[in-house]
């Protein structure tokens, strides 16, 4: 099998992390004009961050290749280190704004409740232990450097790491209704472990067993396809995350135009009652206008009517004196009989069309409102 160039994996890492990158930082200030809640999309920023960590890593790592090939043989080792730290540790920073409706990891845990620089605080107290322990180790064998034992630190921290983005992300994707992506959530683990195994085995120990260039082969393939499934996997979630915002986005909108019509529909019903109610005065409003009328128009009849003289007076003793009198004291007042008076009343109830047991007080109030009362007593 022919040697691959050295050059390979750092060359293809640098234009998948940074082009990558370069995309989610756009999709996260979109997002970020867009969103009610500005934390909400701080996972995109801090996974846009940590892809940009491999593309700039792989690129300073090319460059050295490139530029100093065969000096400071320490520098690549120590650099990826750092570079695999800092991008475990924003990698963690993201694992927060995973959303799913189970319960948390520890560590995801511990690093909400910590926030960004609590969380910073505790990473490089880890990252300064190992390296007090390595430091150590160094001065042991007498000074010599070890990239093996190097990537030692880093395989505490990539490990829970590994185990916390698994566990987040199969929670995920339960949430999501996407059970058939645990597959590639436990491969992207497993790939983990397979590049973390890959540094830590030194070339040497495995020559009996696989040749130089396979092991190489091995090394590049694992960590090429880790970036890219990492990267795949988080854009779907992206995009799943997304589809979750627009509906509850739809939701929102939906319970406030219930909400209206809600509102519109009891101001309807208020109207609708105001309006029954005005129905009603209006219906009240009308029969007495009709009794009115009715009352003119009996009225214009009384009054359009022609009473002979002797039924005038008859009307004016009982103006003025009808409400306190009987019709015999009445009938006295005019020196008539009590029975010519009553027959004079009788003509006078069938010309004005009065009917009813209070035709005395019709004929009363007819009289007084026709005119036909006077100063003058009748004895």
């Amino acid at each position: 099998m022919t040697d691959l160039n050295p050059t390979l994996d750092p060359l293809m890492t640098t234009i998948l992390c940074i082009s990558a990158a370069f995309i989610l930082q756009r999709i996260y200030y979109v997002e970020k004009s867009r969103a009610v809640d500005k934390g909400r999309v701080l996972g995109i920023k801090w996974f846009s961050l940590s892809i940009f960590l491999w593309g700039l890593g792989a690129l300073v790592s090319l460059l050295f290749m490139l530029l100093w090939p065969a000096e400071n043989s320490w520098f690549l080792p120590v650099w990826s280190l750092l570079i695999s730290v800092l991008n475990s540790f924003f990698i963690l920073l993201s694992l927060p704004y995973i959303e799913h409706d189970h319960q948390r990891n520890r560590i995801v845990l511990l690093v909400q409740n910590n926030g960004v620089r609590g969380s910073l605080s505790i990473f490089v107290g880890v990252f300064l232990m190992l390296g007090f322990v390595y430091t150590l180790s160094v001065l042991g064998t007498g000074g010599s450097f070890d990239s093996s034992l190097l990537w030692l630190m880093d395989l505490p921290l990539s490990f829970l790491v590994a185990i916390a983005l698994l566990q987040e992300l199969n929670k995920a994707f339960m949430s999501r209704q996407m059970p058939f992506m645990r597959f590639p959530a436990l491969l992207l683990f497993v790939l983990i472990l397979v590049g973390v195994t890959h540094r830590l085995i030194p070339e040497t120990l495995i020559q009996s067993y696989v040749s130089a260039s396979l092991w190489t082969l091995i090394g590049l393939v694992s960590a090429v396809c880790f970036k890219f499934l990492f990267i795949l996997l988080f854009s779907i979630l992206l995009y799943s995350w997304r589809l979750m915002a627009e509906k509850e986005e739809q939701g929102n909108q939906n319970r406030q135009y219930s909400l209206k019509i809600e509102g519109l529909e009891g101001s309807i019903a208020n109207l609708r009652n105001k309006e029954r109610d005005w129905d009603r005065k209006r219906e009240v409003m009308d029969s007495l206008i009709e009794e009115q009328r009715q009352r003119i128009v009996v009225l214009e009849k009384m009054t359009a009517v022609q009473l002979s003289g002797r039924q005038r007076e008859v009307l004016e003793v009982l103006g003025l004196y009808g409400q306190d009198s009987s019709y015999t004291e009445l009938a006295e007042r005019l020196n008539i009989s009590v029975d010519g008076f009553q027959a004079h009343i009788y003509q006078i109830k069938k010309i004005l069309n009065i009917k009813g047991s209070d035709g005395k007080e019709q004929l009363i109030d007819y009289a007084r409102s026709q005119g036909f009362t006077s100063d003058t007593e009748h004895v």
